[in-house]
């Protein structure tokens, strides 16, 4: 039981440094940070103009962080909020032409990094690591439903 506990413990440290190393990466080549470049890349994705709320829910960002990395891409260019028509309270947010340039280079840049590890690793491999990681997350979350987490 210890050592199943310790695996995990390392396994969550290792993802950790994966998501660090994809962070320093991005900051390096793309010049933004790692929640910076999910907000842009979501915003790019989407099909319409998406609200803070939703867009911090769908990326798993507490509201006070969402804000400060849209006031950060709001300065820069990257994107713009507007007030929506049913309630002049309520904003949406959509990419500039910069910030649609951006969140394209971001993931070209992306693919790059990924497409490296995956050559690396063996993409069979990369498959196996994905696939044990959604069924980590599925056990867990039948196990306490209301931990459950975005997928």
């Amino acid at each position: 039981m210890r050592e199943t506990y310790s695996t995990i413990r390392h396994l969550l440290h290792l993802a950790t440094e994966l998501d660090r190393a994809c962070a320093l990466f991005l900051s390096t080549h793309v010049s933004i940070t790692h929640d910076e470049a999910r907000v842009l890349l979501e915003l790019g994705a989407a099909q319409h103009l998406l609200r803070p709320g939703a867009l911090a829910k769908q990326l798993n960002l507490q509201p006070s962080t969402l804000s400060r990395v849209l006031r950060n891409l709001e300065n820069r260019g990257f994107i713009e909020r507007h007030r929506t028509t049913e309630d002049a309270r309520s904003l949406s947010l959509s990419l500039t032409y910069l910030g649609a340039r951006t969140a394209k280079e971001t993931e070209q840049t992306l693919d790059r990094f990924f497409d490296g590890l995956g050559k690396h690793l063996g993409y069979d491999d990369l498959d196996g690591l994905l696939n044990a990681f959604q069924d980590a997350t599925d056990y867990l979350s039948s196990c306490c439903p209301s931990c459950e987490t975005p997928s």
